[in-house]
């Protein structure tokens, strides 16, 4: 199967727009090519991306120029002899700054801006697929509920044909009124039925607009890729620790606390740069000619006491190196509770599968039996309509767990971080590049 681009998928719209049928992995690609919290998501990766290259500048130097003119009057001893004491003063300083040692800062820093923007990078990845979880639902659900509103329908039908017979038969004069009256009642009950689906129905086309942003045209059931589901429930929670994003989100912000209480230990340290400064100056306090002036200066620059700020700071610093293991430690737990609901979801599910199906099938050859013998009068309408409802509610009940066992797949996949993949789904390069 071709992966989906975003070049393939915009080719396809513009050649087909709402026409031809959509699939889920190809709604899966324009849902995160236009889903505003992605977008908003891609861009904070961007401004932590510069980030590192702001924390990098430190290890270059900084160059700086200030120039200076006006007016000045000088009145002292020698002002007050050559009887000029009015000047005119300008002058031009460029300084260059080299640090060669400032506590580690730079460095410390920079792995700070590093962790924070691989952690966005994993967020962004998080993000995605949890919203391609989220379109699978809406796009199963929107299946689920028409066809149950079309088998609604036919129930509906089938009820209104048998009214219809024993109606015309009571008028007749050949039919009992107590039989139509119960059959009234169940035609009742089977519009109720289709009311309530119809209305199930146009409550999943609603969310499905809310969040998708439009209706497709037609949906495609879609086939689970079964090579990416684990075997086992151990092997679920092993590739979930292994590969879901939110685990990296959490390890990630671990090493940027760990930087950033690393850095300011810096504090504790003294600076050693590198100044050279260049001036020129004409007229300069009170001075007649021109100056110029070139110097190189090793210097070294050391806090002694200010106030045990500096301490204070990488204590509370730890404190959020703490706070982020027990945010990465509440993430393992939610994962593994996660993955464990889903497995549990798509092993109950299959086995229902199989009883459900079962039901459907006696219920059918019932009411094939039943309608040889009402042919040959051992059966009556309403016996006909008891096993046409029987049918109708284990149909419905099979389609509701059909759809509920594909929902659990993509649940599981969600959870050991592969959906996007098993829905062939290409994510962007930048998302994938690491930063480290």
């Amino acid at each position: 199967m071709l992966r989906i681009t975003s070049a393939i998928l915009g080719l396809w719209l513009s050649t087909h727009g709402n026409a031809a049928p959509i699939s889920l992995e190809q709604e899966v690609a324009q849902t995160l090519a236009t889903n505003p919290n992605i977008i908003r998501q891609y861009q904070e990766l961007q401004s932590r991306i510069q980030g590192i290259d702001e924390a990098k500048a430190g290890y270059l130097p900084t160059l700086d120029l200030e120039a200076g003119a006006g007016y000045q009057t000088i009145d002292n001893r020698n002002t007050r002899i050559t009887g000029d004491d009015e000047f005119n003063p300008s002058n031009v300083t460029l300084t260059l700054r080299q640090y060669l040692f400032q506590g580690f800062d730079t460095s410390e820093n920079t792995t700070r801006t590093q962790a924070e923007a691989e952690a966005q990078r994993f967020q962004l990845l998080s993000d995605a697929e949890n919203i391609a979880l989220s379109v699978s639902q809406l796009y199963l659900t929107l299946i689920r509920t028409e066809q149950v509103y079309l088998l609604s329908v036919r129930n509906r039908d089938k009820h209104q044909s048998i009214y219809d017979d024993i109606a015309k038969r009571t008028r007749q004069g050949v039919g009992s009124t107590a039989d139509l009256s119960q059959i009234s009642a169940r035609l009742a009950r089977a519009n109720s039925n289709l009311i309530a689906s119809e209305n199930d129905w146009r409550d999943a086309q609603e969310q499905y607009q809310r969040v998708i942003g439009r209706l497709p045209n037609q949906l495609i059931r879609p086939e689970v890729d079964a090579n990416f589901l684990p075997d086992s429930l151990e092997q679920a929670l092993g590739q979930a620790r292994a590969t879901n994003p939110t685990i990296f989100v959490a390890t990630q912000d671990i090493d940027a606390a760990l930087a950033q209480r690393d850095g300011a230990k810096s504090d504790f340290y003294p600076e050693v740069f590198i100044d050279v400064k260049q001036s020129w100056e004409e007229e300069y306090n009170g001075a007649l000619g021109h100056r110029d002036d070139f110097s190189v200066m090793l210097k070294l620059r050391f806090n002694l006491f200010n106030g045990m700020a500096d301490r204070a700071e990488v204590r509370r610093l730890a404190h959020q190196v703490g706070v982020a293991k027990s945010i990465r430690d509440n993430t393992f737990r939610e994962l593994d509770e996660g993955t464990r609901l889903s497995w549990n979801a798509w092993q109950f599910t299959q086995r229902q599968l199989g009883f459900l199906q079962g039901h459907v099938q006696a219920s059918y050859d019932t009411v094939v039996a039943y309608r040889k013998q009402f042919d040959i009068g051992k059966r009556t309408l309403l016996d006909l309509l008891n096993t046409e409802n029987e049918l109708f509610e284990s149909r419905k009940a099979y389609l509701d767990a059909e759809y509920a066992e594909i929902e659990a797949r993509y649940r599981v996949l969600n959870a050991t971080g592969v959906l996007l993949d098993a829905l062939n789904v290409e994510r962007p390069q930048a998302w994938l590049e690491s930063r480290r």
